[in-house]
């Protein structure tokens, strides 16, 4: 269940309708095991402002640090793009709430987005994560960046 007061992405769409040829929702990506692969792509010493004074790695990101700005819009670095927090949710094989294993979904708005690195700015953690194009739903492209760091 998402975060935030956030509904599930495909309530507006008919439960009984096929995915386009060659889409994959995000359960099914996750559940691939490719959400590990994904984690091992972040980058694990990217710079990361919180405030003015205080700096953080993406090696000690947590979902309660993403929590408050479900909503909030960020703009990715080098793009016309911005992408809205619409989710912080559990990865499927991982323990309820964990702290270090999560995953953010974002809706798009702008230019598409490539499978890549990509740096976000906004008025939640400015911080660089490897963030993949993951279920287009009319005219929203949604996208995804997964945290999996096991304590």
């Amino acid at each position: 269940m998402g975060v935030g007061g956030a509904g599930r992405r495909g309530a507006g769409r008919d439960e009984a309708e096929p995915p386009p040829p060659g889409a994959i929702d995000r359960r099914a990506f996750l559940a691939t095991g490719a959400g590990a692969v994904v984690a091992g792509l972040v980058v694990a010493h990217a710079p990361m402002a919180f405030a003015a004074t205080r700096s953080k790695t993406v090696a000690s990101l947590t979902r309660a640090q993403f929590l408050p700005y479900v909503g909030k819009t960020y703009k990715v670095a080098g793009s016309a793009t911005k992408l809205t927090l619409v989710e912080v949710d559990d990865l499927v094989a991982a323990p309820a709430g964990a702290a270090g294993q999560f995953s953010l979904l974002f809706e798009g708005a702008g230019p598409s987005l490539d499978s890549a690195i990509h740096t976000l700015k906004g008025q939640g953690p400015t911080v660089s994560l490897f963030v993949s194009p993951v279920d287009r739903i009319a005219a929203n492209q949604y996208y995804q960046a997964v945290v999996n760091r096991p304590s």
